[in-house]
């Protein structure tokens, strides 16, 4: 049993003193229980030092992210028709991040806590996001495709490898390139290796809004899949 030695202030420990000759009596064992139960009590009340977020509130903002990413789809769909296609890759865009910022959850499932320094940093890595959403939706459909496919299954998985370990990377060079395109669609920038100006209107093109808006819709649907996956499994 260890032994804990500390100065506190004198009224402080005349007060504590009297409150256990009033609560407990005055036998021997009566600071002890006192200094034990107070310990248990600071332990119980104070949130953790790390400011972790809890597992328990972990499928609140998976399905927070998933509402949200939802209704900037529909908002990007509505502002693609009416020609905003400028306005449609943004919102898209937005939405594909947000499917990613919920598979930040899902990749830390298996845990029981997020400590807060690193959701903070994770939180506001807008690559790993849109990394994220990239990784968990190909990988889901590729998933997918070796279930739907017995050519498939039997060239990725010649030896009967476990389907479950597969994995789809995204490159981080293409990752940048990806996040690129938000910056070239929305700000006007100097190309240093061209020595000019680009504008906006350079990139834009219903075809960029369209693709982006297909890449949120699919992670979107990823999500939903994976989230009921494990849902079904913790119940």
């Amino acid at each position: 049993m260890d032994t804990i030695s500390a100065q506190i202030d004198d009224e402080l420990e005349q007060k504590f003193r009297s409150e256990i000759s009033k609560r407990i009596g005055d036998h021997r064992d009566a600071i002890k229980r006192a200094i034990e139960e107070a310990i248990k009590l600071w332990l119980k009340k104070r949130p953790p030092p790390s400011g972790a977020i809890k597992k328990s509130i972990f499928l609140e903002g998976i399905e927070l992210c998933e509402k949200n990413a939802e209704r900037l789809i529909q908002e990007a769909d509505e502002t693609f028709t009416k020609g905003a296609h400028t306005a449609a890759f943004i919102l898209g865009f937005t939405a594909w991040e947000e499917a990613g910022k919920a598979f930040l959850f899902l990749q830390n499932w298996e845990k029981d806590e997020i400590l807060r320094e690193k959701w903070i940093r994770e939180f506001k890595n807008h690559l790993d996001k849109i990394r994220l959403a990239y990784e968990f939706t190909q990988t889901s459909h590729f998933k997918r495709l070796i279930r739907l496919s017995p050519r498939v299954r039997e060239l990725f998985f010649p030896e009967g490898k476990e389907e479950s370990k597969i994995k789809v990377v995204m490159d981080k060079k293409y990752s940048k390139e990806v996040f690129r395109s938000r910056g070239q669609v929305l700000f006007v920038n100097y190309n240093f290796n061209n020595n000019k100006f680009e504008s906006p209107s350079d990139f834009v093109n219903p075809s960029l809004a369209a693709n982006i808006i297909g890449s949120a819709r699919d992670s979107l649907n990823a999500l939903r899949i994976i989230k009921n996956e494990i849902i079904t499994h913790v119940s």
